[in-house]
């Protein structure tokens, strides 16, 4: 008897085969209307970071409010309330006040790339004007003491490109053995995917 319960409840094929279908168009309603909105947020950014813009506008009022409690860290949240800003994120505030102070550096790197928030368009922009680190202008240890520095930059073959996904994949692995570098890494990954895309 339990058999015959078991087979009772099970879907026929046509009610599967109509679920996925049901599942697919719902699929393809839900990446059109990404669609229309990526579209709609490349466009409402554009109006954004011109100099009426949102962006623009609330990274000003945000370094004029600085100025306001010059010996605070922090703006008040009295401050903000007073100004009807209190409901805007503090990261997003924070990053129209960065937007407001580098304005014209990032205008000008920005150039014709296309971003869709101002969170991509900082991260692209902090890993392309990135300084080198100390790291990688120390000479490496083990090296003769006579030896010149023209020398280092012969020894070192590149690989890039050379290597297969999957073997990519391994050497990043072996490199990332803890997990908050495996976290920093994906990280940084996300961003630097962000900022290259062209739409």
């Amino acid at each position: 008897m339990a058999q015959s319960n078991l087979a009772q409840n099970l879907p026929t094929q046509t009610e599967v085969v109509d679920r996925i279908n049901t599942l697919e168009s719902e699929g393809l309603a839900i990446k059109e209307l990404d669609q229309k909105r990526d579209k709609t947020r490349k466009t409402w950014f554009k109006e954004d970071i011109k100099i009426d813009g949102i962006a623009y506008r609330l990274g000003k009022l945000m370094v004029d409010l600085r100025s306001v409690e010059p010996e605070k860290k922090q703006i008040s949240y009295e401050l903000k309330l007073q100004c009807n800003i209190h409901t805007f994120d503090r990261r997003y505030t924070s990053l129209c006040e960065w937007f407001f102070t580098n304005y014209n550096q990032v205008l000008t790197w920005k150039g014709k790339r296309v971003f869709t928030s101002i969170f991509a368009l900082r991260k692209a922009y902090d890993l392309d004007t990135k300084k080198p680190s100390n790291e990688d202008t120390k000479p490496s240890k083990g090296k003769a003491k006579g030896s010149d520095s023209t020398s280092n930059s012969t020894e070192k073959v590149s690989n890039v490109g050379q290597l297969s996904p999957k073997e990519m994949a391994i050497a990043v692995a072996n490199v990332l053995k803890d997990e908050q570098s495996q976290k920093d890494f994906l990280y940084w990954f996300k961003a630097s995917v962000e900022a290259n895309q062209t739409f």
